[in-house]
């Protein structure tokens, strides 16, 4: 019902790059009487790194990435023997 993790950026041998920002999230799943209610936070160590983070097109992958769930979850129930709860 929660995921909480720590997010960042790599180098292309997936060594973390200390140069850029990192944030952490925490994912809540709840139910409602209508199915499940997703909520999504993310905590920036400063202003100024969340500045960073949106000027990179965060907001704008974020809302993409949203944009599929609804998609994937409707895919994942119509496969035999998969349970979408």
């Amino acid at each position: 019902h929660r995921l909480e993790f720590e997010d960042g950026f790599a180098d292309d041998n997936g060594n973390p790059n200390p140069e850029l920002p990192t944030m952490t999230i925490v994912v809540t799943l709840n139910p409602t009487a209508a199915g499940t209610r997703m909520a999504i936070e993310t905590t920036f160590e400063s202003v100024e790194a969340m500045e960073q983070i949106l000027a990179m097109g965060a907001e704008e992958g974020m809302k993409q990435a949203m944009a599929q769930i609804e998609g994937l979850l409707a895919d994942m129930a119509q496969r035999p023997g998969d349970s979408v709860s």
